[in-house]
């Protein structure tokens, strides 16, 4: 009988995963969808809050299309509110993901009481992506969240500070950096400066800050005929010490008089070096573009390959001329590949 019972015993059901460290449970749950990893609480009463020690949150599409099967799309609000205050520890990842339906069930309040959970919670990784209708209206703590290292943020805006007026944006370069400086762990950064103009005199100010973790940037719509946007992406790129990857798209169309940077060329490569291995910028044959160039292969020791793509089809003297001075330019870094694309 003892035999019996034994032989029995080795074909007993086994639940390895429950007897793992929570940790690699932990790591088996986030790599789940979040509604299945919520659904093993119902297992057994030993994992019945197991869910609870996630720590990545994605209501993506796939999320909100549950919701729809299962006829659950009007506690949206709720769905989140729930999980978030739920969890027991860090939340490394969250993406939220609005789409029409959803954004009429949610409100900026609503985004706004996650984000100031969140920075509470040591969040490292953040994309509100958001597809039309109105803009999403962020709250300034999102700048609270000191451990963010990856930022996304798509068809959304911050609430303007008191300095922004009207429609246009008023904007000083100095709280740009202390928006971006206010992250100092932040590795990957978007900036988009359409509708953004600075204040006269601006371009005098130097950065205080350093962006010391900054790995890749992409700046977008700036307009460096503007002697203030131009010192802004100069100290932006200066102050990035681990900086690799840079994309720039200059903003075209306006047929304002250019004004140069107020700090000279000279002071800047007289700075330090960058770290850059990979360049990408849009051009529309301008001064002030080619003396940004100049300064990012003058002072790229490292930089691998730099693709300059023409705003629109040149004139033959105008590619001819822009080509010329390029090669007039001097290189630090002696693999440099330029692809005039």
């Amino acid at each position: 009988m003892e035999l019996i019972t034994h032989k029995a015993s080795n074909f007993a059901p086994q639940d390895a995963i429950s007897k793992m460290p929570d940790n690699v449970v932990t790591h088996i749950l986030d790599r789940l969808p979040l509604q299945d990893a919520v659904r093993t609480s119902i297992l057994s009463r030993n994992w019945r809050f197991k869910w609870t020690t996630l720590s990545r949150l994605v209501f993506d599409k796939n999320f909100f299309e549950y919701l729809l099967k299962t006829k659950s799309e009007n506690n949206y609000e709720k769905i989140i509110s729930r999980i978030l205050l739920n969890l027991r520890g860090a939340i490394t990842k969250f993406v939220l993901y609005i789409e029409e339906q959803s954004y009429a069930i949610l409100d900026d309040e609503d985004v706004n009481h996650w984000m100031l959970c969140l920075s509470r919670k040591g969040v490292k990784d953040i994309s509100l992506c958001k597809e039309n209708g109105p803009r999403l209206w962020l709250p300034t703590h999102l700048f609270s969240c000191l451990e963010l290292k990856h930022l996304k943020l798509n068809y959304c805006d911050f609430d303007p500070p008191a300095s922004f007026k009207d429609k246009r944006l008023m904007i000083s370069s100095s709280v740009v950096f202390e928006l971006v400086g206010s992250l100092p762990k932040l590795e990957e950064l978007e900036m988009e400066f359409l509708w953004c103009e600075f204040i006269k005199d601006d371009a005098k100010k130097r950065c205080p800050t350093t962006f010391p973790c900054l790995k890749t940037l992409e700046i977008s719509t700036m307009d460096l005929e503007n002697g203030g946007m131009l010192s802004c992406a100069f100290e932006i790129i200066r102050n990035s010490p681990k900086l690799q990857t840079l994309k720039i798209i200059p903003s075209f169309g306006d047929e304002g008089i250019p004004t140069p940077a107020v700090c000279s060329l000279e002071d800047y490569k007289t700075t330090r070096l960058l770290q850059l291995r990979s360049v990408e910028f849009t051009h529309s044959c301008t001064e002030n573009e080619l003396r940004l160039i100049e300064y990012l292969l003058a002072c790229s020791p490292f930089l691998e390959k730099i693709v300059i793509h023409p705003f629109c089809a040149l004139v033959p003297d105008d590619e001819l001329r822009f080509a010329t001075e390029l090669l007039k330019l001097h290189r630090a870094s002696p693999v440099v590949d330029i692809d005039l694309n």
